[in-house]
């Protein structure tokens, strides 16, 4: 069996390139399992594979280095379940060091037979734009510290979202990014066309079982302080409408108003994630650091919500952002307040969490 980590940074469109290599993989007869991870148990991202009906397992509380036997746990209950030839582990996107830590007691661990272990990081490529050319990011040096070992970790580099850059920009940065790493395996993608994930699988396939790295170092005081300054919150609501129309205005305005306060407080957000259910079709909305970096956030996000035919759903929501966990409370309760305002719909908060990541400092 192949197992294949995943890192990037939060929002670096890690999820939409794997549920594309499974599509890929399944025309070839393969068999796909996929380990999600977060800091909360109500995860967007497994919400969102198990809703196209592929075998996923969730490890939670913190990344796989700090919950490693969790994460193995998970990869014998895949190979139980289901028998994968290949299973994507998808991290946290504030993780690093991973290989040093995982890959080698991975192999030495017979109960999972696993065989070859490979390891990519994604970027997105108008963050790693501007990084590459020394253009000031909206990251504390604590966070920057964390993007910047991501991509010094990483053996396979996939600066991805390449659409969202013209044809010679995307030269550029690659160009500047084959430059300043001479030994990785670069390559632009971008995961919403299913054809430019094929030479990321052929890279995988081809790529040799990844040991561990010496000469990566981690400082793990800042490490420590990076993941705690982005706050973690999850989310669910219940919506309940008069009718679909309704409905569909008021989910709009809940995401919109939530946008609004994000934006209007002037704080860095790693991801905001939305995922529907309660729908004949779940759908997952997905904003990262470069799209609140525009002026304003485009709204091609509002075609691709599903026509509603119910009068009631459900609308979980994954956040990381640099501000207080006590505040996301108020905020959530303002977009609530704002959206059933604006639409004739109720919508109740049920379970949910916000807190400030610990890092475990032990390693396996």
């Amino acid at each position: 069996m192949e197992l294949h980590f995943i890192n990037g940074f939060l929002g670096s469109g890690k999820t939409t390139a794997i549920a594309a290599a499974v599509r890929i993989l399944a025309t070839q007869g393969k068999t796909v399992g996929i380990v999600t991870n977060d800091k909360g148990k109500f995860q967007v991202d497994t919400a969102f594979f198990q809703s196209g009906q592929i075998p996923t397992r969730q490890v939670t509380g913190g990344c796989f280095r700090c919950s490693f036997e969790e994460f193995e746990e998970k990869i014998i209950q895949l190979q139980e379940s289901n028998a994968p030839d290949v299973i994507f582990a998808e991290s946290v996107g504030s993780c690093v060091d991973l290989v040093n830590t995982i890959f080698t007691p991975l192999q030495n661990n017979q109960n999972c037979n696993v065989g070859k272990t490979t390891y990519s990081v994604f970027a997105d490529i108008r963050l790693f734009q501007r990084w590459i050319n020394n253009v000031p990011l909206p990251f504390s040096d604590k966070i920057l510290y964390l993007f910047e070992k991501q991509i010094e970790e990483g053996p396979l580099l996939i600066l991805n979202k390449a659409d969202l850059l013209s044809p010679a920009q995307q030269r550029a940065v690659f160009s500047a990014a084959a430059e300043r790493f001479p030994k990785k395996n670069i390559l632009l993608q971008n995961s919403l066309d299913p054809s430019s994930g094929l030479p990321w699988l052929a890279a995988l396939k081809s790529e040799m079982t990844f040991n561990n790295q010496e000469t990566f170092k981690v400082d793990y005081r800042i490490y420590k302080k990076g993941e705690q300054e982005m706050a973690w919150l999850e989310q669910n609501f219940g919506l309940e409408a008069s009718e679909p129309r309704a409905l569909q205005e008021g989910i709009l305005h809940l995401i919109r108003a939530l946008l609004a306060e994000v934006r209007k407080r002037g704080v860095l957000a790693g991801h905001i994630k939305f995922f529907l259910s309660g729908l004949p079709q779940g759908c997952k909305i997905s904003f990262t650091t470069a799209d609140l970096m525009e002026p304003a956030v485009p709204d091609e996000w509002e075609k691709r919500l599903p026509p509603i035919t119910e009068n009631s759903a459900s609308l979980m929501l994954n956040m990381r952002v640099a501000m207080e966990a006590a505040d996301f409370s108020e905020l959530t309760e303002k977009a609530a307040s704002e959206a059933q305002r604006m639409a004739m719909v109720r919508i109740e908060h049920r379970e949910g969490n916000a807190y400030h990541p610990e890092l475990s400092m032990s390693k396996p």
